[in-house]
């Protein structure tokens, strides 16, 4: 896996992202990032689905320019697709040791169990082990026992809902690497999995025209809910309000509207003009008109997770395109007494919270590697390293302390 040049796809509602990456060193290292606009998706329903290929094609095309490599093949993140998850026990004879194969053949007798109804197996972990009796959550590979009881966690996605993403992403000239739950990408980048085992853990992902509802609980994901409204629907009212343009209203949503402020100034933010007239808007506009909506639909995410709250300390962990908007952790926190946070990934390149749960998809396909036994590269890197690297690691660069040096040691052993 390390130094394996890997792409992740995500459809988002509006736009398609696209990351390139390698790893080094137990760390991926972002290579290239596209993000393209496309209007699909109607009503959360995807309808336009030649648009959504249009918008891969030109993701993969920029992307493959810059490396100077085709890429042919990629990880999907998928989310918002009537989720069903199943948790169960299954037990393995043993000859001696527990092997890697006898973990394997664990994993595919998951696979193979019967889906519900209308529904295909997306992702599988395994949560805890049993050996000699004793629950562990190591892998426990050499161990000395007669039968392995395994507990794991299957996620299923509507498989009409999965199919038609994939065809977009086959249509596009692309083949798919591996599928991964963006619950499960969240929760692998931002550490939720080990932030639940002592308090549930509510993932709130805002986009555009949706938001995801995912609650982790015990170290486990424990169910998942799709909202089909987002902030879309605050940006359209400030279009209509103002007769102003996407782009600069999106610019307005995301840096100037703070929900947490009680006091917004009146100063002016924006000024523009129509024909003869002059027109001014200020941060306490921005608020008159859309705070209350805004601050509306965290009170709706409230009561939908009230139940939750018996459960022990909540904490809600904000990501998404739509979780840059300020004042929304203070104002949950406000609504709800307990703490909120938005996620930022760390990675140089993909700071952007957009990119969560994509990144998170990477670590989760690095992690499940030792279930494989293999992995795949997005590209042929035999010729990558012919053509763009060069075959002479000491041709003309043994004494040679530079950063081209450097960067070529990320690709040559």
């Amino acid at each position: 896996m390390e130094k394996r040049i890997i792409a992740a796809l995500e459809i988002a509602d509006r736009e398609v992202r696209l990351l390139v990456g390698q790893f080094y060193n137990g760390r991926i290292n972002i290579l290239k990032v596209e993000h393209v606009d496309h209007d699909g998706y109607i009503d959360g329903r995807l309808v336009r689905g030649h648009r959504i290929v249009e918008a891969i094609e030109k993701a993969v095309q920029n992307a493959s320019a810059n490396l100077n490599a085709h890429i042919s093949k990629v990880i999907v993140s998928v989310y918002g697709l009537d989720n069903e998850i199943t948790s169960k026990r299954i037990s393995l004879p043993v000859v001696g040791r527990i092997s890697e194969y006898d973990l394997k053949r664990a994993l595919k007798e998951v696979y193979t169990y019967p889906a519900p109804e209308n529904m295909v197996c997306v992702n599988a972990l395994f949560t805890r082990f049993y050996v000699n009796g004793v629950p562990t959550r190591k892998i426990p590979v050499n161990e000395r026992n007669e039968n392995v009881q395994v507990d794991y966690q299957a996620y299923y996605c509507n498989q009409d809902a999965l199919f038609e993403i994939i065809r977009c992403v086959e249509n596009a000239g692309l083949e798919v690497i591996d599928v991964v739950l963006s619950d499960i990408g969240f929760a692998s980048e931002a550490l939720l999995f080990e932030a639940s085992v002592d308090h549930p853990v509510v993932g709130v992902t805002f986009e555009m025209m949706s938001t995801q509802l995912s609650l982790y609980y015990q170290g486990q994901l424990a169910s998942t809910m799709h909202l089909n409204y987002g902030f879309e629907i605050f940006l359209k009212k400030l279009m209509e309000t103002y007769k102003l343009s996407r782009d600069v209203v999106e610019r307005l949503l995301f840096y100037d509207v703070d929900v947490s402020d009680v006091s917004p100034n009146d100063d002016p933010i924006f000024i523009w003009s129509t024909k003869s007239n002059s027109h001014h808007l200020s941060a306490k506009d921005l608020l008159n008109c859309i705070g209350n909506d805004i601050i509306k639909m965290l009170d709706d995410i409230h009561d939908t997770c009230e139940p939750i709250y018996q459960l022990g300390n909540v904490e809600y962990v904000f990501t998404g395109v739509a979780s840059r908007v300020d004042g929304l952790v203070e104002t949950m926190h406000a609504i709800s007494d307990a703490d909120a946070r938005v996620y930022r990934s760390s990675t140089f390149g993909v700071k952007d919270p957009r990119y969560t749960s994509l990144i998170g998809s990477f670590y989760y396909y690095k992690d499940t590697e030792f279930y494989r036994g293999s992995s795949q590269s997005s590209i042929d890197e035999e010729i990558f390293v012919k053509d763009v690297i060069g075959t002479d690691k000491h041709h003309s660069h043994e004494n040679e302390n530079t950063v081209t040096k450097r960067l070529r040691t990320l690709f040559m052993d």
